[in-house]
């Protein structure tokens, strides 16, 4: 197989491999037999997983999901994308999957208000967002009868990732991510679930790069808790630096529509709450901030701007009761 090499973001050079980006083969004769976490320092065992919860049966999934049906046992580790995670491809009844197993997870925080161990309800509350916002994304899902046990799973789509679509083309993943018809919506989105890592491989290019529609993936590193983190927000900061910070008319009405929708915030709050009680609360808040101010912002930002309308209305209150008591 020809490799290609490319620079990438971080300065460093990297190999191109497969038409997809990635630097695997499925079908190739390889023995993941145990993969190693650079954080942990140790061994991830690939060919062990946790018993099934026996309560769950993936079969009484809708029958419309590619990814309902039975795991192929063969996996192969995915590389070439820089992953903090073990992430794993296999597929589904022949559907080709992303795995990321829940044993296989960073163990330690990433971000100073994003708890670790959670990016599995995140993902699948990323997708549920995505779907009310009409952004198209691979499906997403959690099972727990993958080949290392319970997984989010992922549709893995034929298409690059920002990096090595830039590099194929002479651009850099932010030029693509400007040139993007569809950097509003994404932006927004980001801003909503509070994403605190869409860089170059985080999404995916379809279509011309100098004009492409990018696909979001990888969204272990969102709906923070309350406080500040550090993060890569490039959507976002693509479009305030494009200086089209404002919200449209129909931008709002789905802000609201978000916030209105009792069914996705009962669903986000149950499969979020155990990992981070304030992970939806600040989401709503950011909403909020959005409405008022009537602009998208960085999420440090919109944070910010949370604690800002909290101590006008502290201040207000104080105002108020004082009034009151010199009343009485």
């Amino acid at each position: 197989m020809k490799t290609d090499f490319f620079t990438g973001d971080d300065g460093q050079v990297h190999p191109i491999r497969d038409s997809d980006g990635y630097d695997n083969d499925l079908d190739a004769e390889k023995k993941p037999a145990v993969g190693q976490s650079r954080f942990t320092g140790g061994a991830f065992d690939l060919a062990s997983k946790p018993a099934a919860d026996p309560s769950k049966d993936p079969s009484k999934e809708s029958s419309t999901s590619k990814l309902s049906g039975k795991f192929a046992l063969k996996t192969t580790h995915l590389t070439g994308q820089h992953n903090v995670n073990a992430t794993m491809v296999g597929k589904i009844d022949g559907v080709k999957v992303v795995i990321k197993p829940e044993t296989g997870l960073c163990d330690h925080s990433l971000r100073d208000n994003i708890a670790k161990g959670g990016d599995l309800p995140r993902e699948v509350a990323a997708y549920q967002v995505a779907q009310k916002m009409g952004i198209s994304m691979p499906e997403t899902v959690v099972r727990d009868d993958t080949p290392h046990g319970k997984a989010v799973v992922q549709e893995m789509l034929p298409l690059k990732n920002g990096v090595v679509a830039g590099a194929k083309f002479g651009l850099s993943s932010q030029e693509i991510m400007m040139g993007a018809n569809n950097l509003n919506q994404i932006a927004l989105f980001d801003a909503v679930i509070g994403n605190e890592d869409r860089h170059g491989r985080n999404f995916l290019v379809k279509g011309d790069p100098a004009s492409a529609t990018i696909v979001p993936i990888d969204h272990g590193l969102s709906f923070p808790g309350a406080g500040s983190g550090y993060g890569n927000e490039r959507a976002i900061e693509a479009r305030v630096g494009e200086a089209n910070t404002s919200l449209s008319s129909s931008e709002k009405a789905l802000l609201r529509s978000i916030r209105g929708d009792t069914q996705l915030q009962s669903t986000l709050s149950k499969s979020l709450d155990p990992v981070d009680p304030e992970a939806v609360k600040m989401m709503n808040a950011r909403i909020d901030v959005m409405l008022k101010t009537g602009k998208i912002d960085t999420v440090d930002a919109l944070h910010a701007g949370v604690k800002l309308y909290a101590r006008q209305a502290a201040a207000v209150k104080g105002a108020v009761d004082a009034y009151r008591t010199k009343r009485t």
